[in-house]
């Protein structure tokens, strides 16, 4: 009551974390699930929390993962994770909302394939020195107002779009899910969640985000 002006609902439930906010996320039809991410050095460099982790692999609403947050409560600068530099995702437009909302300021990440990388042909694109060009045109379509900057770079997606958030100093990234072809998340996916960012926004497709897994 003391954070959050507007009415709070409470739900105690006993039970596996994971598995009780997974049935609460579908039960309450809910529009943003928000947790902790746990950051343990090892091999794997950052580890999510086992909680995280869980959450990160059924698709549904958009995740957030907070790990530090700023201390006056602002978004100054959001990077958003953006694969397709003509066609508008999920993930694009609810970080558009978010930078307009919070008077951000919104860097567009497209990551192209190094030369002579034979990616799916979703991620190619025949004409990348038009890509700033491109994004800049679909940025405005959605929202003209929201400042933004086009870092276009190449490089692999699941090193490099970390490392631009980390040195932008993001307090937000945000990206849409992918998975790999045992089930989710994808290896960028799984490799940015693990990355120790301040926060990070997963959004899965929206095909994808009423998909159903058993046990």
């Amino acid at each position: 009551a003391e954070l959050a002006p507007l009415a709070v609902k409470s739900n105690v439930v006993q039970g596996p974390p994971a598995a009780e906010i997974l049935a609460l996320r579908e039960r309450l039809d809910v529009d943003l699930v928000a947790l902790g991410s746990v950051g343990l050095r090892g091999l794997r460099r950052f580890l999510l929390g086992s909680v995280a982790d869980r959450v990160l692999r059924r698709p549904g609403c958009p995740l957030l993962l907070i790990r530090d947050a700023n201390p006056a409560g602002e978004l100054k600068t959001i990077v958003v994770a953006q694969e397709y530099p003509d066609r508008a995702t999920p993930w694009l437009e609810l970080a558009l909302r978010i930078a307009h909302a919070e008077r951000s300021e919104l860097v567009v990440l497209h990551v192209l394939p190094r030369a002579g990388y034979a990616s799916d042909a979703h991620h190619v694109d025949l004409e990348p020195q038009k890509t700033p060009e491109k994004l800049e045109r679909l940025v405005a379509q959605l929202d003209a107002t929201v400042p933004v900057r086009i870092e276009a770079r190449s490089g692999d997606a699941a090193d490099l779009i970390p490392a631009v958030a980390q040195q932008l100093g993001a307090d937000l990234l945000v990206m849409g899910a992918e998975r790999n072809p045992d089930g989710w998340p994808g290896r960028v996916t799984d490799r940015v969640a693990r990355a120790g960012l301040p926060g990070l926004l997963v959004v899965w497709p929206e095909a994808d985000a009423e998909e159903e897994f058993e046990g």
